[in-house]
């Protein structure tokens, strides 16, 4: 439990004779709850450190963050993405990630959408109020719009794979396809995990065609098809040989009905 881990924190502190827990003991302490039903003692841990005068860093943060996805806590993850920007962090690649993974996990695919959004416009108006230079009396304004918006870096190909993984699991085909495309405006190659997502959305929506296409495309950016893609690919087959069995059948059965 967390408790046992900070107990041994600090009697190895009190012991070697070094200084008292700081930021990075208990983000140790807090990556050692990666497990997915180990999520409540990062919590709990995360919640500790204010009484204990040491106040978290955006590793803190992250660390948290990377125990909850694997759970599919996306509630408890938006709490504390709320929390990190609150006191003054931008989210990085890693929690972009994290938060979009949760979503993926939780069965939010919408919200998966949704928070992938707000990520890059957040990265598009930081960018734009870097570019210009504000005057001394605009600046408080600004600061305080930053705040609530806190932009962080564009969205990388972890976060639109995670994205495209959540669509996918809902066989939301068309919003997959979307954010396949956006990666590729965006000058972000899809990998195999992003394209094989993107596949498997098609194959659950109904769409083994789609599916074939996206493979053509991956032959033609140089990037081979892999055992999951194959897998999905074969599964796109069986879909379009049940609908051929049962076009099939709907002739067979109009021709008797207008022979008799």
């Amino acid at each position: 439990c967390w408790q046992h881990a900070l107990r041994l924190l600090e009697e190895a502190t009190t012991r070697f004779g070094g200084p008292p827990l700081g930021v990075v003991a208990f983000n140790t302490a807090i990556s050692a709850c990666a497990a997915p039903r180990r999520w409540p003692q990062a919590l709990a841990l995360w919640q500790a450190m204010p009484s204990t005068g040491v106040q978290p860093d955006l590793v803190t943060f992250n660390s948290v963050l990377g125990s909850l996805e694997r759970s599919g806590c996306w509630q408890k993850a938006l709490e504390v993405l709320d929390q990190l920007r609150a006191e003054g962090f931008r989210p990085d690649e890693v929690t972009q990630g994290s938060v979009v993974n949760a979503c993926k996990e939780g069965g939010q695919w919408q919200l998966a959408l949704s928070l992938l959004g707000d990520f890059r416009r957040g990265a598009e108006a930081s960018c734009g109020a870097s570019s210009q230079r504000p005057t001394a009396c605009a600046r408080r304004g600004q600061q305080q719009q930053q705040r609530q918006r806190q932009g962080g870096p564009p969205p990388n190909v972890i976060t639109h794979t995670a994205a495209i993984g959540a669509c996918a699991r809902a066989g939301a085909w068309q919003q997959a396809l979307g954010v396949l495309e956006d990666m590729q405006r965006a000058s972000l190659p899809p990998n195999h995990f992003a394209c094989n997502a993107a596949i498997s959305a098609c194959v659950a929506g109904g769409q083994p065609e789609k599916a074939r296409q996206i493979a053509r495309d991956m032959r033609r950016s140089g990037l081979a098809p892999n055992a999951v893609t194959r897998r999905a690919l074969l599964s796109a087959s069986a879909l379009t040989s049940v609908a051929s069995s049962r076009s099939s059948a709907s002739g067979a059965g109009s021709h008797e009905s207008t022979s008799s």
